[in-house]
């Protein structure tokens, strides 16, 4: 992994996304991890750390990946807002109705994420390609 490429691309997918206001920093995993990227952030001080997978990483596109926890910093406010609506419906969140409402909204704003992220890769990424490897672990078709 070239981090000083990383680095550089980082900062430079701060200023075209227009997060100049924010206080981010980019780490790098160097160990066994579950996720390719991940997000911490600090909405009160508009400060976020973005954790970037460069051990074993599930995406071949890490340039994809900054963009993509960037784009969940963008849209960190619908996401309080949510869980703090559901929060308020249920009084328990270890139920049936809870984890369904949560569930819904997580998958529809990582679906909304990578949407995003999908077109600021094509337009500022200098590698366009998107990962595919989610969909390559699932059963392929066979012809019997």
């Amino acid at each position: 992994m070239d981090k000083k490429f990383l680095e550089q691309q980082f900062k430079f997918f701060i200023k075209k996304m227009e997060m100049t206001q924010w206080n981010l920093k980019l780490e790098f995993v160097e160990h066994d991890w579950k996720n390719t990227g991940n997000v911490k952030v600090d909405m009160d001080n508009k400060t976020a750390i973005v954790y970037l997978n460069i051990f074993n990483p599930k995406c071949e596109n890490l340039e994809e990946v900054i963009i993509h926890e960037l784009c969940h910093i963008k849209l960190w406010k619908l996401d309080l807002y949510c869980e703090s609506l559901l929060d308020s419906t249920f009084d328990n969140k270890d139920s049936k109705e809870y984890k369904f409402g949560y569930n819904q909204f997580m998958s529809a704003l990582e679906q909304t994420t990578q949407e995003i992220a999908k077109t600021y890769t094509k337009l500022l990424a200098k590698n366009k390609n998107l990962s595919y490897n989610r969909c390559a672990e699932r059963m392929a078709f066979r012809e019997e």
